[in-house]
């Protein structure tokens, strides 16, 4: 059985969070797309799969860039919401554009 934790994406890329429950024993996998260019300069979709220990972990990990918040969430399961309340309130909002202060609208309208 699969619980979607977490939606967010960049125009070409975007990843999904997952509770994966088999056999009594729970995983957290992300799932992840992007948009690549081959050596013609096509455009190729690149899929894959992490696992991670735990949705903190995952977090700690997506939000190290310090413009994290400019990604775009999609869906934001309850249990997540206060993990990333904590992370939207440590924005320092001082200097951002107003781009940057609608994508962190944007992010509090979901939680």
């Amino acid at each position: 059985m699969e619980n979607l934790l977490f939606h967010w994406g960049l125009e070409g890329s975007g990843s999904k969070v997952f509770r994966v429950s088999k056999n009594g024993s729970d995983r957290i996998v992300r799932r992840y797309s992007y948009m690549d260019f081959d050596e013609n300069d096509d455009e190729i979709w690149r899929q894959g799969e992490i696992e991670h220990p735990s949705f903190d972990v995952f977090w700690q990990e997506a939000t190290v860039n310090k413009k994290w918040f400019s990604r775009h969430p999609v869906y934001i399961h309850d249990e997540c919401k206060p993990v990333i309340r904590k992370s939207i309130d440590g924005i320092d909002m001082t200097g951002l554009t107003e781009t940057e202060l609608l994508a962190v609208d944007g992010w509090k309208k979901l939680l």
